[in-house]
């Protein structure tokens, strides 16, 4: 099976308006149950945060953990089998597209990790400008050391 002409090849790169165009023709294309498929790849909603109160808390009373593109803030919490997080890119990092875009590749690439995370923490992750440019998979790898200079992942990789 042949992929898509809209999809770019392995390695290809694309940017600017290249970019925003195969974007658009894939959304137009894609089969109807692709969409579906994104709202399983949610978290639950007993593993989100939701309200203001709850992210402060973990500003508060917990510690952190920072790199260059994405700081980690983590608290304990009374039920040690739940494991919750939320996710903050503000308004430094760009327009509304930009920053969904960036909160939706730091909820999946949280998502790749999650087995690996240890229970019985709430986990605020908040995006830096560096991150804008940075792939998907730079992005997990960063969150990866993040957890781990935090203590916080177990095991070993998943493939």
């Amino acid at each position: 099976v042949s992929e898509p002409e809209w999809l770019p090849r392995p390695g290809e790169m694309l940017s600017g308006a290249a970019a925003v165009k195969a974007e658009k023709d894939y959304l137009r294309k894609r089969p109807l149950f692709v969409a579906f498929l994104h709202l399983k790849a949610m978290l639950k909603k007993e593993n989100r945060l939701k309200n203001n109160e709850e992210f402060r808390l973990v500003y508060r009373g917990g510690k952190f953990a920072v790199s260059h593109s994405v700081v980690v803030y983590y608290r304990k919490t009374s039920d040690s089998s739940a494991l919750r997080a939320g996710f903050v890119v503000s308004k430094k990092i760009g327009g509304s597209h930009i920053r969904s875009r960036h909160k939706r590749l730091l909820r999946e690439a949280f998502r790749q990790v999650i087995p690996r995370v240890k229970t019985g923490y709430d986990l605020v992750f908040v995006a830096r400008r560096a991150i804008v440019g940075k792939d998907f998979s730079s992005v997990v790898t960063t969150l990866e050391n993040l957890l781990c200079k935090a203590r916080l992942l177990t095991g070993r990789r998943v493939e």
